[in-house]
């Protein structure tokens, strides 16, 4: 009898590991069926374009990235061909991933059109180590791009994006003679986790000082943040003699902040940060 009944329990317990086993492979299929159907799009190619004045553009020779406007690291990278297009490729979205940038602070979830959508916000820019050293001078600050990505409610997404300038890139080849470049920036705010972005645009000021009155200073050492954050100075000219003395000038600038061109850095005042030329 007991023999029988410990025959019993063994049969019930294998039964029991054999439906528990089917259960949970069953699970695991409707996961992986889910992922799979998840909805998904991408934008249309990224295309921006490059021209140097003085000499012949070359194919290959310039770098370019798209970034966060709150990042480090380039998501994706191009090099011009040789009538000066840039070609990004595309970039692609995910419901998951669009929420997951929004959780970190790098989209923001919304609605438009009375449909669920997400607004990333990206800075397209010119790799410009090792230009100087080859008399290149590269006259575009970072470019704002932001995509809107929307729920259209029938299990799909769209993607759109617009730019700030069309993601036109110029650069200059001088041997000695005095190079006119435009002096912008890109003012970014960072966003704590689970916050919400908000407009900027006219929230800053920005200021450039130099030490030295004979310096050259552009049209404007004052100017606040435009639509995006972009700062524009105006033009600026330098001389040879202006950017050899500019080497042997030691400079006294702040750290520079995340978000900030080059040449900027934060003052402690919420609503003024200040540049320096050198």
């Amino acid at each position: 009898m007991k023999r029988m009944q410990l025959i019993l329990a063994m049969v019930f317990a294998l039964l029991c590991v054999c439906f528990s086993g089917s259960f949970v492979f069953a699970d695991s299929e409707n996961a992986s069926a889910t992922n799979a159907n998840e909805a998904s799009c991408e934008t249309d190619a990224i295309v921006g374009t490059v021209k140097i004045d003085g000499r012949p553009l070359h194919a290959g020779e310039f770098d370019f990235g798209v970034k966060y406007a709150n990042g480090r690291d380039d998501l994706l990278s191009a090099k011009n061909e040789a009538d000066g297009t840039i070609d990004f490729g595309k970039l692609s979205f995910t419901v998951t991933s669009l929420d997951e940038l929004a959780q970190n602070g790098i989209a923001e979830k919304t609605t438009i059109d009375g449909v669920p959508a997400w607004i990333v916000y990206y800075l397209v820019h010119e790799k410009t180590n090792g230009l100087s050293d080859v008399g290149v001078t590269p006259h575009t600050a970072p470019v704002s791009l932001v995509v809107t990505v929307k729920d259209e409610g029938n299990g799909a997404l769209s993607a759109s994006f617009r730019t700030a300038n069309e993601l036109r890139f110029d650069n200059t080849y001088s041997t000695g003679e005095p190079v006119t470049m435009f002096l912008a920036g890109t003012k970014d705010l960072q966003v704590e986790e689970g916050a919400s972005l908000i407009d900027i645009e006219g929230k800053f000021r920005f200021a450039i000082s130099t030490k030295d009155i004979a310096a050259p200073m552009p049209e404007s050492t004052d100017a606040g943040n435009g639509q995006w954050g972009r700062i524009e100075f105006g033009f600026i000219t330098f001389s040879l003699q202006d950017l050899n003395k500019a080497l042997d000038v030691d400079s006294d600038s702040a750290e520079k902040q995340d978000g900030l061109a080059p040449m900027c850095s934060n003052t402690k005042s919420p609503k003024e940060d200040r540049c320096r030329v050198w």
